[in-house]
């Protein structure tokens, strides 16, 4: 190393990129750093949110993607009444559908036991999930990279990194999107940032590769049951990201197993298919047994979008995997079980349907960006770094580690700072008419399991997310023809019909109350006090909610 490279007047970057080929081992103080910016970034928008509130709103605590967010809310609410296979609160009895997200029924016991509510709780799960990741980022990579700078790079690159999106920009005419579509499954912020089920997943995902390789390596009962154990509780957290997670897992564990000489593979597959299948043929009955989960599965299509959004979501991770695939040298037998793991999810992406017929195929980029951070951080120390040094020396390649760092931050802070200026703007329900919270969640104890209010659109989904009551014009894709029906609504009942009108509409639906916020009150075209059928059971701060009392037929 050059005098030059070591005076004091080298820049920021260059101190950066020579600290990142620090030779010596990763330690907790670096882990405890890099968990802290991660948290911190995924909390800024929840903080924003909460401290910009309008005066008379309430912050509920949620940044993204809110009708599914509400909707575990609800879970969580349906828990708190000690369901555990919960009721989906939705349309009439006989409509709503039952699943299993064990997640929500967790966060439900916590809010029992804290005293917190369902939204203070999934943000501390949230942010504890992005913390543990960290952790088990390093514990994943040490075993295909050793320790040291590989390591730093690795882990701050899946944890803080993303993709390239940002190099195109914004233009969401041209559906290129890097604040959105190249974050779902590909990069831990967004996970951290929006859905707790994400970043558990994650964290599951990757231990349970771990330890059923370490099962493979040593025979040890240990390992295999804690793999088998979170591969099977990955499962029962949440539907739809067991099928990921077994793919993965299963071609990972008989990749290790094949590579073992088959010495020790029977009794670690074995734990997995005894703890996995359950799960999964468990969330399969329960979606294929009831009418309008069918309805919810063909609602949900998670297509993939154009592969170009994958070379540029994947950024930095994929272009040095690319590199370490083309690369002569043969790739170590622990990083071969990445290459498995990147061809066979890979190929499902494009797969359309998944077993059984879930449609969920875009979900096999979760966790993608791991095993392709893991060869393409082999490639560059092994390849291209050791060339630039011989080359440039040793700050010139600290300086493309550097780069390559930054290079991955520009989305993530588009995606903060879209994030902070949607809870900024005050939107529903983002924001939320304190004195509606406060009525939604008087239906704790005002409504029974056996009624369903009807409501507008946003309160249609804040009451099940606040009090767990079932409303008539729920999540869309849990309501056949809610668009439809929401139009109906507001013709049929909201206008100027009929009081017989008013009745067959509410008896078609199956309602039971009707509540009536700022929303309602502005499509409301008669006076309720004028409807014999309407009884008041909650009136406070101009909010009103009633209960229909034989309507005429």
């Amino acid at each position: 190393m050059t005098a030059s490279q070591d005076s004091p007047g080298a820049g920021v970057l260059e101190h950066a990129a020579r600290t990142m080929l620090d030779p010596r081992p990763v330690g907790w103080r670096f882990l405890a750093l890099v968990a802290l910016l991660l948290v911190a970034a995924a909390a800024l928008p929840c903080a924003v949110g909460y401290v910009r509130a309008a005066p008379g709103e309430t912050f509920l605590g949620f940044v993204d993607d809110w009708p599914d967010v509400l909707m575990y809310f609800s879970f969580a609410e349906r828990a708190m009444r000690g369901e555990i296979v919960t009721t989906v609160p939705c349309g009439t009895p006989d409509q709503r559908p039952r699943i299993l997200s064990g997640l929500s029924v967790a966060m439900g016991w916590v809010a029992t036991a804290t005293g917190m509510e369902p939204p203070t709780a999934h943000l501390a799960t949230r942010l504890l999930a992005a913390a543990v990741l960290v952790p088990v980022l390093a514990l994943f990579f040490r075993g295909m990279l050793g320790n040291g700078a590989p390591l730093r790079f690795a882990v701050l690159s899946v944890a803080l990194g993303s993709g390239l999106g940002w190099v195109v920009g914004p233009v969401e005419t041209s559906g290129w999107n890097p604040t959105d579509r190249w974050h779902i499954g590909t990069v831990a912020l967004y996970a951290a940032s929006t859905l707790a089920h994400l970043t558990t997943s994650w964290c599951l995902l990757l231990l349970s590769y771990h330890w059923l390789g370490c099962a493979v390596r040593t025979g040890s009962r240990r390992f295999a049951a804690a793999g088998g154990a979170a591969i099977c509780v990955n499962g029962l957290l949440h539907p739809y990201h067991f099928v990921s997670a077994s793919v993965a897992a299963f071609a990972l564990t008989a990749w290790r197993a094949r590579e073992a000489g088959w010495r020790r593979p029977g009794g670690v597959l074995l734990t997995f298919l005894a703890t996995g299948c359950p799960a999964f043929l468990g969330q399969a009955w329960l979606t294929y047994s009831q009418p309008v989960m069918r309805h919810v599965v063909e609602q949900s299509m998670n297509l993939s979008p154009h592969p170009l959004e994958y070379v540029l979501g994947f950024g930095v991770a994929g272009m040095l995997a690319a590199g370490a695939l083309l690369d002569r040298r043969r790739i170590p037998g622990r990083q071969r079980v990445a290459v498995v793991w990147i061809v066979v999810c890979g190929a499902l992406l494009y797969s359309y349907r998944t077993p059984l017929g879930l449609r969920f195929e875009r979900r096999f980029a979760d966790v993608l960006v791991v095993p392709l951070m893991a060869l393409g951080t082999r490639f560059l120390f092994g390849r291209v770094l050791p060339a630039i040094e011989a080359a440039r020396g040793r700050t010139a390649a600290g300086l493309v580690v550097a780069l390559l760092l930054v290079a991955q931050i520009p989305s993530n802070v588009l995606l903060v700072q879209r994030l902070c200026e949607k809870v900024n703007l005050g939107l529903r329900p983002y924001s939320t008419p304190t004195p509606e919270v406060h009525a939604s969640r008087a239906l704790r104890t005002l409504a029974t399991d056996g009624d369903t209010v009807l409501s507008h659109v946003p309160a249609s989904l804040v009451i099940p997310a606040l009090s767990g009551t079932a409303t008539v014009l729920s999540h869309p894709h849990w309501r056949p023809g809610h668009h439809r029906l929401q139009k109906r609504a507001v013709a049929e009942y909201w206008g100027e019909p009929s009081a017989s009108a008013r009745a067959a509409f509410l008896r078609e639906v199956g309602a039971t109350m009707v509540y009536i916020g700022q929303v309602e009150r502005e499509l409301l075209k008669f006076a309720p006090a004028s409807d014999p059928s309407m009884i008041p059971i909650y009136e406070k701060d101009g909010v009103s909610i009633y209960r229909i009392h034989a309507p005429p037929r």
